[in-house]
C-alpha cells in the first residue's frame, strides 16, 4: 500500500466515526425532543387534572343540589297543600265536598 492509499483509507475510517458520531447526536436530540413533548404533555394532564375537574365538578354539583332542592321544596310544599285541603275539606259540610 502506498502511503496515498493509507491517508485515504484513514481518512475515510475518520468520515465514518464522525457520520456516525454525527448520527447518534441526532438521536441525542430526537430523544431529547422527546423527552421535553413528554414532559410537556404531562404538564398539560396536571392542569387539566387541577384546574378544569374542579370546575367541572362544582357545575354539576351546583346543578344536582339545585335540582334536589327543586324536587324537596315541591315535594314539601305539596304535602302542605295537601294537608290544608285536608283539614279544609274535614270542616266543610259533606255536601260541599261531594260537589
Amino acid at each position: 500500500m502506498s502511503v496515498l492509499e493509507k491517508l485515504l483509507a484513514q481518512e475515510m475510517l475518520l468520515t465514518e466515526s464522525c457520520d456516525s458520531a454525527d448520527s447518534s447526536d441526532e438521536e441525542l436530540e430526537i430523544s431529547d425532543a422527546q423527552q421535553h413533548w413528554d414532559e410537556s404533555i404531562a404538564q398539560l394532564e396536571t392542569a387539566v387534572f387541577f384546574v378544569l375537574c374542579p370546575l367541572i365538578g362544582k357545575m354539576i354539583g351546583r346543578k344536582f343540589a339545585k335540582s334536589i332542592w327543586h324536587r324537596f321544596v315541591d315535594w314539601r310544599w305539596a304535602t302542605r297543600t295537601t294537608r290544608s285541603l285536608r283539614v279544609s275539606q274535614s270542616n266543610m259540610p259533606i255536601d260541599t265536598i261531594a260537589n
